[in-house]
């Protein structure tokens, strides 16, 4: 991998790292889109014109992966998942970007016997552009690294309903919330 140079000029190099820090937002945005099951929130990491490769789950327009997701969340048979990205790279020539982020993730899907949970590994290679001022993915390309199933424990919460907090695939995950009242102090 070539890695491009960094700006000399203060201003340039502002402007590189804000793009920086623009994209990772972005990036970030999605895997959260992803484990909170919303879509609208996805859409808008993606240009509208955009195609993601998701190697043998999905290949084509972003619309279409979206429907997909949908689907999925609909069906209630991937009852929740956790994105976490790491080891970003990027590499930004004017408007346009590319990026590797390493991602792991964790799947529980319902079967007919109970639950399966899936850790997977892997990379999203994205190809990003400012367009009107704004970062989105263009094209991504995920390539999978490793994966693993085994057959679910049953969580402690399933027993005591009401005592933990549990995440949710939906706007009823209390981090939505959160984010509105900016956290356990502000009661507005």
């Amino acid at each position: 991998m070539t890695m491009t140079s960094t700006p000399s000029g203060t201003d340039e190099q502002l402007a590189h790292l804000l793009a920086e820090a623009e994209i990772k937002r972005l990036l970030y945005g999605y895997c959260r889109a992803v484990d909170r099951g919303d879509l609208v929130s996805l859409r808008e990491v993606y240009h509208p014109d955009a195609v993601d490769e998701h190697s043998g789950v999905y290949s084509g327009d972003v619309d279409g992966f979206i429907t997909q997701l949908g689907r999925s969340l609909e069906l209630g048979a991937v009852v929740c998942t956790r994105h976490c990205l790491s080891n970003i790279v990027i590499e930004i020539e004017g408007d346009v970007a590319v990026s590797e982020s390493y991602f792991d993730a964790y799947h529980r899907r319902r079967t007919g016997d109970g639950y399966v949970d899936e850790f997977v590994a892997g990379r999203y290679l994205d190809r990003l552009e400012r367009r009107a001022g704004t970062w989105r993915i263009a094209a991504r390309q995920l390539v999978w690294d490793s994966m693993r199933s085994e057959q679910a424990s049953q969580p402690p919460w399933d027993g005591e309903p009401g005592r933990y907090e549990v995440g949710r695939r939906s706007a009823d995950d209390i981090s939505v919330a959160w984010f509105r009242r900016r956290g356990p102090g502000d009661r507005s």
